[in-house]
């Protein structure tokens, strides 16, 4: 084992309550990270999709509500979470693209 990782591991090893989740990942936090990937997948996806241009200003807010679903089955109760991290980010994209901010509330600040 390299020396600076035996360091480590003294200093923040699982003796010192950083437990050893850090080192192995249980099923539960790998699934949890693939839900993530799949999610940030499906945003990036969503972007690039309005950003070019072939859908509606209609058909972008429906696109976003429709991935805002999507979010919710893969974690129940976060409704909060996807209009605090995503909804602005889509909002901008689509008032870039279209010129005008979505439909369902103002555009964000500036």
């Amino acid at each position: 084992m390299p020396r600076f990782l035996e360091e480590f591991l003294a200093d923040f090893g699982p003796e010192k309550g950083f437990g050893e989740s850090w080192v192995m990942e249980s099923p539960e936090v790998m699934e949890e990270n693939r839900k993530v990937r799949f999610l940030r997948f499906l945003v990036d996806l969503s972007i690039r999709t309005i950003q070019e241009g072939d859908l509606s200003s209609e058909e972008a807010a429906n696109l976003v509500e429709s991935l805002r679903e999507v979010c919710l089955r893969l974690f129940p109760g976060k409704e909060e979470a996807f209009d605090l991290i995503y909804r602005p980010r889509f909002r901008r994209v689509i008032e870039a693209t279209f010129g005008v901010p979505p439909e369902g509330g103002p555009s964000p600040p500036r």
